[in-house]
């Protein structure tokens, strides 16, 4: 089922939480709400949900206005951030719990009740646990087991507010992986909420990053993450180094170096600046008469098969970050303290007043 953002707003107070919002989720997505803590997003996601009423605007299913119906009208499937399980329930109990309070005309017979908890729980792969209470599960199989509770409804969307917030980083790596391939099967309209990066660019089939209450850019993973719109997209999308530009007559260039730069996101202004990710910027030995940024190395730290170098610019003590392969990084050998040459391979130029 499609969802319509259209014109949305809400104020808490003097906070202005949404500002014209509108977004467009197609039948059979899966969705990423992404930014920052206070970005909007969650009041989004609840208004959707009907949670919370919008000042403005509505929020349509399948085009048809849904603003002002309840919340149980609207056939959603809402999975928290802190499971919301039950506890003197056990998990079957907890599955078939939204079932059981379904008017009684459209409540389910009992051999129903159990054969659809069942076939849940196996979808979740926990058909095993259905005897266990929510204080004998881990934390991953808890959220798998909420998860198995929204669906059992039959909701026409599925909203996941900061699904994998409370878990480790390795069960939620896990969890991540195993939620796109759930909706890879079963194609229900999913919107989740995070502020977690690499989980949105990993699950979405579309990323919405948000902003103090604004949609600053709507695209797949991979539109978002090449071609940002503006600074904000850019640097939130991961580590970035800012580098002074000079304009002239054939062009941009970094550092008074000819680099690839990539369209301006703000036309030709004389002040801006260049948006390079940690590995677009190469670093090499020093050698009198080379070309590049004259840097020091303060340190080196290793995260699995790449190294971060973290260097200090030896005019102006700005500070960089590189990334190296480990074999790069093995051959270049640098040692703290040691004066390099740091490069950048491409650019992405922004206006400084963006």
């Amino acid at each position: 089922m499609s969802i319509t953002v259209k014109d949305v707003s809400k104020r808490f107070g003097d906070f202005h939480a949404l500002r014209d919002v509108n977004l467009e989720i197609q039948s059979g997505e899966l969705v990423a709400l992404l930014g920052p803590s206070g970005c909007g997003k969650t009041t989004l996601l609840r208004i959707i949900a009907g949670l919370e009423g919008a000042d403005a605007g509505s929020i349509l299913f399948a085009g048809e206005d849904a603003t002002d119906l309840h919340v149980r009208e609207r056939n959603v499937g809402f999975v928290f951030q802190h499971y919301a399980l039950f506890r003197h329930m056990t998990v079957f109990e907890n599955v078939a719990f939204g079932l059981r309070v379904k008017p009684r005309g459209k409540r389910p017979s009992e051999s129903q009740i159990k054969d659809k908890v069942h076939d849940l729980l196996r979808l979740v792969q926990l058909d095993w646990l259905a005897d266990r209470f929510p204080a004998q599960l881990s934390g991953g199989q808890r959220q798998r087991i909420a998860l198995a509770r929204a669906l059992a409804v039959e909701p026409k969307v599925l909203l996941l507010d900061e699904p994998f917030g409370a878990l480790d980083a390795k069960v939620r790596k896990e969890l991540r992986r195993w939620l796109r391939r759930l909706h890879d099967e079963l194609h229900l309209t999913s919107v989740f909420v995070t502020h977690d990066q690499d989980e949105a660019l990993e699950v979405a089939d579309r990323v919405v990053l948000m902003n103090a209450g604004r949609i600053e850019q709507v695209g797949t993973p991979a539109e978002v993450w090449s071609a940002p719109a503006n600074p904000f997209v850019y640097g939130f999308l991961g580590d970035v180094n800012r580098l002074p530009v000079e304009q002239g007559p054939q062009g941009a260039t970094v550092l008074g170096l000819a680099v690839p730069v990539a369209a301006e996101g703000h036309g030709h202004a004389v002040s801006s600046v260049a948006f390079v990710r940690p590995h677009e910027l190469s670093v090499q030995a020093h050698e009198p008469g080379g070309v590049g940024l004259p840097v020091t190395l303060a340190r080196a730290r290793q995260t699995g098969a790449l190294v971060a170098l973290e260097l200090v610019a030896v005019q102006g003590g700005d500070h960089l970050e590189a990334q190296l392969g480990i074999d790069e990084f093995q051959r270049l050998n640098p040692q703290p303290g040691q004066l390099l040459l740091a490069r950048p391979r491409q650019a992405r130029v922004f206006s400084e007043t963006a």
